[in-house]
């Protein structure tokens, strides 16, 4: 019991230190979308898709009667986030900071979960806290965090009712499986991993009463498909499934595994350890992974793959040491032992619905396999016999993770450092551009997050397909926008009246579209993140001066 409560002391610790710097960072990619939810849901509680967002438009509703849902997550964390705003206020610091308890709770129950796998379950726990993809969503706002929360919770209750005979365990597993779900569907790969922990063992197939987690399960779906029905004629599930699928070619599966190889190694960092583990294998491997790096590189920097030469090499990197990983991982584990088997199947499980679901990756969206991850690494650190690399892994990673959550925070507080900038010029745009009749408009939607930083100056969000009447003024956000949130082949119709430049001592970048790195969404880019002499953000005003 000592040691256990001196664990958590720690992680709580580690808790504290990895988040408390970085509570202040302003709203960045869908944070305010969310908020924007819970506002709603304090207007209209038993309707939380009524709310309006500029989303694929302005003042769009999130989900109408007959009609597919634009917001396609339950809404469990948003009902959080709305009791938060009702106590404390709509302060970022203060939802960022009353998220933290999810990171802990997250931390704690991997902590307990992880007796089971590795001798010394603290050090995995502590890997997955300082890893770059679980630390940045940590203090997010949004929902992946409740996610691994509930999932890693929902198991712990599993394995202890399975492990006691106890049914009042199995229930609470149950229950919280179902919320695991309505905080976000892809939980529903919780059902998965207790069904194959039940299942690798014969004593846990034998006891039937074990099952009722799935039953329990299934009632809190069917009373929320239900709901669904009652105040919007269908079921949230299955009319948002189209929109959360990813395309089913396989040639659309092979582009996407391979930007997972470069999230899981990049996102997650210590898996690149797995290098020098196959590389000391046989000289077989060694030839195989200089093999597949160079051809990789080739590939990604010739005409085809299109990428410069740092891009090309960093995205080859990191896919060769994801790919080291399940090797090394193959090669190590024994399927024969149902533990092993059982993290296994968890990671190659969770690795395929990434495949299959959303049409992008992101660097969050590996927070439910890597628990997995981390235990399976612990497994083959003690089986190489090679402790100094897992310390070594374990720093490299922390380092990694507080450098990218740095630059993460400088990017995403750009937008309070122009909104500063343009009230100190509000005057002088009042002079050419008087509005009324003009518009100040900024590109962008309530994914973006300007809306609390520039509404109240007097800039609208504004889509690409937009028209400008002369003298409306347009400002834009270089770095962070992809091809299709330009309008460059218009810009004849503007004059250039200024821009804004952020820049900071700290290289990387974890949204730069034209290097590629797009840590919370592949669509922006590859690679989850950069090292590039670019600005963190270039902030450019034009002046409309014919429609």
């Amino acid at each position: 019991m000592t040691r256990d409560l001196k664990a958590v002391f720690v992680l709580a610790l580690v808790v504290l230190a990895t988040t408390l710097p970085f509570v202040r960072r302003a709203y960045f990619v869908d944070d305010y979308y969310f908020v924007t939810m819970a506002k709603g849901i304090l207007r209209n509680p038993w309707r939380p898709y009524d709310f309006k967002s500029d989303d694929a438009g302005i003042g769009n509703v999130a989900w109408e009667r007959g009609q597919r849902p634009r917001m396609v997550n339950p809404p469990l964390f948003h009902y959080y986030l709305a009791g938060v705003i009702a106590l404390v206020g709509d302060a970022p610091w203060k939802l960022r900071t009353s998220t933290l308890v999810f990171s802990l709770w997250a931390l704690i129950s991997m902590y307990f979960l992880g007796k089971r796998f590795v001798p010394n379950p603290l050090t995995p726990a502590l890997l997955m806290a300082v890893c770059p993809a679980y630390w940045l969503t940590s203090y997010s706002l949004l929902i992946d965090s409740a996610l691994v929360a509930f999932l890693l919770a929902s198991i712990l209750a599993f394995f202890i009712g399975q492990e006691k005979r106890h049914l009042g365990w199995i229930v609470l597993s149950g229950l919280l499986m179902g919320l695991t779900m309505l905080v976000k569907y892809f939980g529903i790969i919780v059902v998965a991993i207790a069904l194959v922990w039940q299942l690798v063992d014969p004593k846990r197939r034998a006891w039937w009463a074990g099952y009722c987690a799935y039953a329990c399960f299934a009632v809190i779906q069917f009373l929320w498909g239900v709901w669904n029905i009652a105040t919007y004629g269908q079921m949230h599930f299955l009319a948002a499934l189209p929109r959360g699928m990813g395309s089913p070619s396989l040639i659309a599966w092979a582009q996407k595994a391979i930007v997972m190889g470069s999230f899981m190694g990049g996102g997650l960092v210590f898996v690149m350890a797995s290098l020098p583990l196959l590389w000391r294998s046989s000289k077989p491997w060694r030839f195989g992974l200089v093999g597949l790096f160079v051809g990789l590189t080739v590939l990604f920097c010739s005409r085809a793959g299109g990428f410069e030469l740092q891009q090309g090499v960093l995205l080859s990197f990191f896919i060769t040491g994801a790919m080291a990983f399940v090797v090394v991982m193959g090669r190590t584990l024994e399927p024969s032992d149902p533990n092993q088997l059982f993290l296994m199947l968890w990671v190659l499980g969770g690795l395929l619905e990434l495949v299959i679901v959303m049409p992008w990756t992101a660097g969050r969206y590996y927070v439910c396999v890597l628990p997995a991850l981390c235990w399976v690494f612990a497994l083959i650190l003690e089986e190489f016999r090679w402790p100094e690399l897992g310390r070594a892994a374990l720093g490299v990673t922390a380092l990694a993770g507080l450098l990218i959550a740095h630059a993460d925070y400088i990017q995403a507080n750009t937008i309070v450092r122009l909104a500063e900038n343009l009230r100190e010029h509000m005057a002088q745009f009042e002079q050419f551009a008087p509005r009324p009749p003009s518009h100040w408009y900024y590109l962008a939607d309530t994914f973006d997050g300007s809306q609390p930083y520039l509404l109240p100056l007097g800039w609208e969000n504004v889509l690409p397909y937009q028209k400008f009447k002369p003298g409306d003024l347009f400002l834009r956000a270089y770095y962070r926008k992809s091809s299709w949130w330009n309008v460059d082949n218009e810009m004849k119709r503007f004059r250039p009246v200024a821009r804004y430049d952020v820049r900071s001592w700290n290289p990387i970048r974890v949204m730069d579209v034209p290097a590629s790195a797009g840590f919370y969404a592949s669509c922006w880019g590859a690679l989850p993140w950069i090292v590039t002499n670019h600005a963190v953000e270039r902030f450019e005003l034009y002046q409309a001066i014919s429609e």
